[in-house]
């Protein structure tokens, strides 16, 4: 209500903003400023930038802008709006010829009478001049601003530089990847140009604030191999011996019993396996063991660099029943080590799905620190097998020399 009994008014600011050389192809020659606004216009002004020489309706707000040839020689303008589509104006008309891109753009440039646009859907897509697609390069993540490269000075260099969220900056010949720039940040901007003496230079602007600028080697090499990838050269073939034509004919008169012996050999591996498998079961020395439908997982680590170790153990009973009279036993060479802890040998009762951690003290009393093997079973007294073991190969302890 503050703006009561005053006239209304729209704001409206500009979007974007380019060049257009009037009739020479110079830095220097006189030039016409190119700019669209929210009101969706496209005003071209005069050769002053006092006045307006031109303002076409657009259908949508554009966001870029690209020129090619000449404002008064058939010059051509492309501009990419916000709903997905390129609208082209010529001789100060606009075009009925569109451009439908895939998602909304990101950017636009225009390189070797092509359309290059960078498309929110992680995608860079290539125009030709009436319309048609030429290629698609889809990106890793998003894409943050795409830039030509022009070098015409000291080579003849026409790419595309397409920069990503995840910092890294890539350089296109066409379709092909020519190499790739990894940075620190986040890029919101960059520029190709000239800086200084250096033709080749790219003044990058991060999310952070920070601003670079890298310079091309003059030496550097762009352009793409026309060479597909393979062996340069020629291959040398060995001689068909006699040896070969008899095994290949013999192959040929005999490919089914072969097949059939193939077969026959895998299937007895497989039930091979299946036995050994068993047997390790029945043994109790595979890492999870059974027990009157019961399951059992063991974890055993050792600490310590000698002489005294601890032995730590960690015991799941994975099934969905209680184990009563549960007991823990060591196997060891008693030259060698020597059990310091008590009690650790009495029944458990152990509950489904809890975790039970115990920890074993062992000495080594070998007066040279010898290392051996040390066994830990679980056992109770429904079965006279093992319900799961576990190997522990001890490292060589430290000499105490008191």
């Amino acid at each position: 209500m503050d703006r009561a009994g005053k006239p209304l008014f729209q704001s409206n600011y500009l979007t974007c903003m380019k060049t257009m050389n009037k009739n020479k192809e110079d830095v220097k020659s006189v030039s016409h400023l190119i700019v669209c606004n929210e009101n969706r216009e496209l005003i071209i002004m005069e050769q002053s930038g006092i006045k307006i020489k031109k303002s076409i309706k657009l259908p949508s707000v554009g966001v870029f802008i690209e020129t090619y040839g000449l404002y008064d020689i058939d010059g051509k303008i492309f501009i990419a709006c916000r709903d997905g589509k390129i609208y082209v104006v010529k001789n100060g008309l606009l075009s009925n010829q569109v451009y439908d891109i895939e998602s909304k753009p990101v950017g636009m440039v225009y390189i070797d009478k092509s359309i290059v646009v960078a498309s929110m859907n992680n995608v860079v897509s290539s125009y030709y001049g009436k319309g048609k697609k030429n290629y698609s390069i889809y990106m890793p993540c998003t894409i943050t601003n795409i830039e030509k490269m022009i070098m015409k000075r000291t080579k003849s260099v026409n790419a595309a530089l397409v920069a990503l969220s995840n910092g890294e900056i890539r350089m296109f010949n066409n379709k092909f990847l020519i190499t790739t720039i990894k940075t620190d940040d986040v890029i919101m901007g960059m520029r190709f140009g000239v800086f200084g003496r250096e033709e080749g230079s790219l003044v990058i602007n991060f999310k952070h604030g920070g601003l670079s600028v890298k310079m091309l080697q003059r030496q550097a090499n762009l352009s793409v191999s026309n060479h597909k990838p393979g062996p340069s050269i020629k291959q040398d073939i060995p001689l068909k011996i006699k040896l070969f034509v008899e095994l290949t004919q013999r192959e040929r008169d005999h490919s089914v019993d072969m097949h059939r012996l193939f077969q026959k050999d895998l299937c007895k591996l497989r039930l091979k396996t299946a036995q050994s498998y068993i047997s390790l079961l029945n043994e109790g020395h595979a890492p999870m063991s059974y027990a009157q439908g019961s399951k059992l997982r063991l974890n055993a680590t050792t600490e310590g660099i000698g002489p005294i170790f601890k032995i730590k153990l960690e015991l799941q009973n994975l099934s969905k029943k209680s184990m009563v009279g549960t007991r823990v036993m060591l196997s060891y060479a008693t030259d060698i080590y020597k059990v310091i802890s008590k009690g650790f040998h009495k029944p458990m009762t152990l509950l489904p799905q809890i975790n039970y951690n115990q920890e074993i003290l062992v000495e080594n009393i070998d007066e040279n620190g010898a290392a051996d093997l040390i066994r830990v079973f679980i056992y109770n007294h429904e079965s006279s097998m093992p319900l799961i073991t576990a190997n522990l190969n001890m490292p060589l302890s430290e000499v105490d020399l008191e």
